[in-house]
């Protein structure tokens, strides 16, 4: 169930009492394995009771031993490694998300308060967790699955109906900060501050009530600060919520009386936010790319813009006002400028096009951008992407240069030459005609993005794209390269060429992360039921009219499944098989 990045990270998390990481990493793909079969309704019969139970109390003692780690070993003052931190955030997540899963047909109490239905509370948990360890998809896919109360102001009345709105409040920004929805307007009822009737509220249930909605205000006016920072609406957005969360923590704890327990859940909610805001900020859009600091002015001053523009979104396009930590090396590495060469090797849907992207901006301000791409309906997309992502830069186009015709003429009226930034989206044979016809115009060419670029090892394109990019270091004195693909084995030794072929500085960016789970598994028919059920399914659909086209039989099959994610030679635990029936 796990890659390369999420291996290492669970190899990272502290030597703890009873714990041990590979029996770590075989619970948590076990248990997430067995909640897609339940799913699904594949039987689990060598799965026992009594191993479930054991699985799950393995994921407990995981999930409340590293989350300390994660959260309140920090807060109290122990300083642990960035990584480990990451880790155990990570691995505490998925800890509790499996065993909630696991225990999803357990009954619990009926309560009106969104932040005290305990299957909420354990979602927001791990939630905040997911976000602290850098898996914002992960957080995504839970917080989606939080259903928010819709409650209006006129369901404020007493204590009750403040409660329940300041509540689904918070729940509301909780849900949107995992989501990165930064943008404003924010749709959602206001908090509310209840005021004082007469001497307040005198029965102790009142009182802690009253008490409770004066909490989820503070913390709902927290997360609207930091949503305000992280879109750019407000600078001093971070350092509010920082201490508006530390004045809720300070007061939840009720220093001196170790056995009150009425606001644990608020002092927890708050050390989880303290801790995730932290994290998170350190991998903001608007707040950690480095500005271009050479080129046109204003298109410089476009590039803040262009941070707000990607970081908030809008009605079509989600926001990302977060990096990921793939985006993060190629960004501490390669920028401004970009600075360097750089071969991009990571799986597909982990931030390759972003990196491309945040390259592409930054080159824009010292001259145009040539991003080649193997086919025209890949040309295509790029375009239409880029040009959404790119509209705050008042002096930029994004020209694609595709259709069947291979002989493109780049005419005058298509880029004048008196145009400086601008990012043509073309085929590599389309690219080599025209600087074969018109090489003057590539001249100022700052950077050449080549997506999918095993295409270098094609026997027929592949010598194209070579003499392309020799070309191109030839005759654009100040280009750079960003290639791009899932598909390449050896960054390092491409990168190695890159830096021989053209100034002798490029950077294999090789971050195997990926946002999501991916399961390898065999799946077995039994051939002699399926030779046996297939000559009986034929006759009879001979014998049928000829409007029927298929008849179906059934064929038992098995399932073995890897829990490592790549295979491995440890032996049975990590492997898992299951009939279907």
């Amino acid at each position: 169930m796990y890659d390369e990045y999420a291996q290492r990270l669970i190899e990272l998390i502290p030597d703890l009492p009873e714990i041990d990481r590979d029996a770590c990493r075989r619970a948590l793909s076990a248990a997430y394995f067995h909640v897609i079969c339940s799913k699904l309704a594949i039987g689990q019969d060598d799965i026992s009771k009594q191993d479930l139970e054991e699985i799950q109390l393995l994921l407990r003692g995981m999930g409340d031993a590293l989350e300390s780690i994660a959260v309140f070993d920090r807060l109290n003052g122990l300083n642990r490694p960035a990584d480990v931190e990451n880790a155990s955030a990570f691995v505490a997540a998925e800890a509790l998300f499996l065993l909630a899963a696991l225990s999803v047909d357990v009954e619990e109490p009926s309560v009106e308060d969104p932040l005290l239905k305990t299957s909420n509370y354990v979602a927001i948990e791990s939630a905040l967790l997911y976000m602290i360890g850098g898996y914002d998809i992960n957080a995504v896919s839970i917080a989606r699955d939080l259903e928010v109360p819709a409650v209006g102001l006129e369901g404020a009345e007493g204590i009750d109906g403040g409660r329940l709105v300041n509540a689904a409040y918070v729940l509301s920004r909780i849900v949107a900060f995992c989501c990165g929805e930064v943008r404003r307007p924010r749709q959602n009822v206001p908090l509310i501050r209840l005021p004082h009737v007469g001497r307040g509220p005198t029965d102790y249930e009142l009182l802690l009530d009253e008490i409770r909605i004066r909490f989820y205000k503070r913390v709902g006016d927290a997360l609207d600060a930091y949503l305000d920072w992280l879109g750019g609406y407000r600078s001093d957005g971070y350092e509010n919520s920082i201490r508006i969360l530390e004045s809720v923590r300070n007061v939840s704890l009720a220093s001196g009386y170790p056995g009150y327990t009425a606001f644990a859940d608020i002092y927890h909610l708050s050390s989880l936010l303290l801790v995730v805001i932290d994290r998170t900020s350190r991998r903001s859009l608007i707040y950690n790319i480095p500005r271009p600091t050479d080129g046109d002015a204003e298109v410089i001053q476009d590039f803040v813009a262009y941070l707000r523009h990607r970081a908030r979104g809008d009605k079509t396009h989600v926001g990302r006002p977060f990096l990921w930590p793939s985006t993060l090396e190629y960004v501490s590495d390669c920028l401004p400028g970009p600075n360097k060469d750089a071969v991009v090797a990571m799986p597909t849907g982990s931030g390759k096009s972003f990196v491309a992207e945040l390259a592409t901006a930054h080159a824009l301000c010292s001259g145009w951008v040539l991003y080649l791409a193997p086919t025209n309906a890949l040309a295509h997309q790029i375009h239409r992407d880029l040009a959404h992502a790119l509209q705050p830069f008042q002096k930029v186009k994004v020209r694609p240069f595709v259709g069947w015709e291979e002989y493109t003429t780049l005419t005058e009226e298509q880029i004048d030459l008196a145009e400086r930034h601008f990012v043509a989206v073309m085929t590599p044979e389309k690219c080599a005609l025209a600087m074969r016809l018109y090489p003057e115009r590539f001249t100022n060419c700052s950077l050449c993005v080549f997506d999918e670029c095993h295409l270098l090892n094609d026997q027929q394109r592949g010598v194209t794209a070579d003499i392309l990019l020799a070309q191109l270091s030839m005759v654009a004195p100040n280009i750079r390269f960003v290639l791009m693909s899932a598909m390449v084995s050896n960054p390092k030794e491409l990168a190695e060429w890159l830096s021989s072929a053209h100034d002798g500085r490029a950077a294999p960016k090789t971050v195997r992360w990926r946002p999501s789970r991916t399961m390898r598994g065999l799946l077995f028919l039994d051939q002699n039921a399926l030779d046996a059920n297939f000559q009986p399914a034929k006759t009879e659909l001979e014998q049928l009219p000829e409007r029927r086209v298929k008849v179906k039989f059934n064929v038992p099959m098995a399932l073995i499944a890897g829990l490592s994610g790549p295979w491995t030679m440890a032996g049975p635990p990590d492997y898992r098989e299951y009939p279907f029936r």
